[in-house]
């Protein structure tokens, strides 16, 4: 079973726990200041590490958090703080995520927020901003990998709603029948241009296309049109059975 909007939640959930660990050392950093340095102004002492939970993408997952103490008391990390209670995964931010809106773009992509930026980043919001920002940093990393390596014998394609937003997403299944999430594109519509453009990636990253491949679609004829003229005579096309009997969802 292949589920499109599943497989890239999947990409944004390990983004994001990555992300997260980043965010949780820089807190340790500007409260204990940095490793290995003797600093008489330090508010906090680093004291290992510890269990906890955050929510993200709608379920709490167990991650390690590090400890900070100030003299008998342990301080409380602002990240872990706003995370174990919020999940920054939210519509919105899935949004921003999933659509790789960039660091320098990323404040004009919102709207206002006042004065919250002066808070030295401990508030909602301003923690929410570092988790996008970090995050769409790390779906770029993840939108340019090389495909080289990959033996891809089938691919998934279909174009899924993201609030406002259409993103045509692919999902590959490798020789040993692993599923990898390759790539998306926003567009307006599921049209030829946007079909092409994710189809271009993948190949300017090293798809092969060099052996036939199972093309696996909704039926849509843009998506049809550009994978015979990419692949020729090596695209084995056959329409989602689950999208020919009108289910809502992409499952097959």
């Amino acid at each position: 079973m292949v589920d499109v909007r599943a497989d890239l939640l999947e990409v944004g959930i390990k983004a994001g726990l990555a992300v997260m660990a980043q965010m949780f050392a820089s807190d340790v950093e500007a409260i204990c200041g940095s490793r290995y340095r003797h600093e008489k102004l330090r508010k906090g002492s680093c004291w290992g590490t510890t269990g906890g939970e955050v929510v993200l993408g709608g379920k709490r997952i167990t991650v390690k958090r590090p400890r900070v103490r100030s003299g008998t008391h342990e301080v409380a990390l602002p990240t872990y703080e706003h995370f174990k209670d919020s999940d920054p995964l939210t519509k919105r931010v899935l949004e921003q995520v999933l659509l790789g809106v960039s660091a320098r773009r990323y404040h004009s992509s919102l709207e206002g927020n006042g004065s919250c930026l002066r808070v030295r980043g401990v508030s909602k919001s301003a923690v929410s901003r570092r988790f996008v920002m970090a995050g769409a940093e790390r779906i770029a990393e993840w939108m340019n990998r090389p495909l080289d390596e990959l033996e891809i014998v089938a691919l998934f394609m279909d174009g899924i709603r993201v609030g406002d937003h259409m993103v045509v997403a692919a999902i590959g299944v490798d020789s040993d029948g692993c599923k990898h999430a390759l790539g998306i594109w926003e567009g307006a519509t599921e049209n030829s241009a946007v079909c092409q453009a994710l189809i271009d990636n993948l190949l300017n990253r090293g798809l092969r296309v060099d052996k036939p491949m199972l093309f696996v679609i909704d039926g849509a004829k843009a998506l049809t049109k550009v994978i015979r003229q990419t692949f020729g005579k090596n695209a084995v096309i056959q329409r989602c059975q689950r999208h020919k009997m009108g289910c809502p969802s992409f499952a097959t």
